[in-house]
């Protein structure tokens, strides 16, 4: 009984640290054009402000 709880422990921290790991890689693109759409994004703003300014 306590065997098969460790096991099944052991398995599903393997399985979450899998996942996480392979989140973490599929997020690090997503991250970059996030960031990359949000900077041009608040560029684009600050450029519109401040040429209807001129």
């Amino acid at each position: 009984m306590e065997l098969s709880a460790v096991h099944k422990d052991g398995f599903v921290r393997k399985a979450n640290y899998k996942l996480r790991g392979i989140y973490s890689i599929a997020m690090v693109p997503f991250r970059y054009v996030s960031e990359t759409l949000g900077a041009n994004v608040t560029w684009n703003k600050a450029a519109k402000t401040f040429t209807n300014k001129l």
